[in-house]
């Protein structure tokens, strides 16, 4: 939990909001996740997630993976 919170931080230091980098840091730990996944794990509403999810992947911390019809998101390496 103290190692989550520290990462928490950095990643607000470096210019993520506090939910961006929830999101992020649950991508991390759960790996590739739809959207329905990480609205479960981050208690986010879906519609913030709708609306930070672009900004991760425009910035280059997600990247999105589509099956079917359904979107997926995973963070980069």
């Amino acid at each position: 939990m103290l190692q989550s919170k520290n990462y928490l931080q950095l990643l607000q230091w470096i210019g993520l909001s506090e939910n961006s980098a929830n999101i992020y840091l649950n991508l991390v730990e759960n790996g590739l996740s739809a959207i329905s996944d990480i609205t479960t794990q981050t208690w986010l509403h879906r519609m913030q997630i709708y609306r930070l999810l672009p900004y991760l992947v425009e910035t280059g911390f997600v990247f999105e993976v589509l099956k079917g019809k359904r979107k997926f998101y995973k963070k980069k390496r």
